[in-house]
């Protein structure tokens, strides 16, 4: 794998004390890090033609699960929960708090258009489920 890096400097005030975790830090603690600057870097890699077919079978499983959120979560009305929990005891509940948003509902009407694409609904239920929420 072929790895180019290159990295910027960008000024920002550093606290001299933060507490994450219960634990409080100080900025002398922190090896390597100036008290006024922080850098950032990225990294260009070259993927061999297996691990890319691997990659690209990574990615489809999550957009595949991401648009099936949408499909999931969706209420009688066509409103989408703005959040789901991933716990089978949880999801028994019958989600006790539907919260809703015209955000979530909004990605879930191009949720249906994706899903119809990836075959994972027909063309007939994705214009039910927009209708439903029209």
């Amino acid at each position: 794998m072929l790895i180019n890096s290159f990295s910027t400097t960008m000024k920002t005030p550093v606290p001299q004390k933060y507490k994450a975790n219960g634990h409080d830090f100080s900025s002398s603690k922190l090896n390597g890090l100036n008290k006024d600057t922080i850098t950032f870097s990225a990294a260009k890699t070259s993927l061999s033609p297996l691990e890319r077919v691997q990659l690209n079978k990574d990615l489809d499983n999550i957009e595949n699960q991401s648009i099936k959120y949408f499909i999931n979560n969706r209420l009688p009305s066509g409103l989408v929960l703005d959040r789901a929990s991933n716990s089978e005891k949880a999801s028994l509940k019958k989600n006790a708090n539907k919260i809703c948003s015209i955000a979530a509902t909004g990605y879930g009407l191009t949720a249906l258009i994706l899903a119809k694409e990836k075959n994972l609904i027909s063309k007939e239920q994705a214009k039910n489920y927009t209708m439903q929420t029209l």
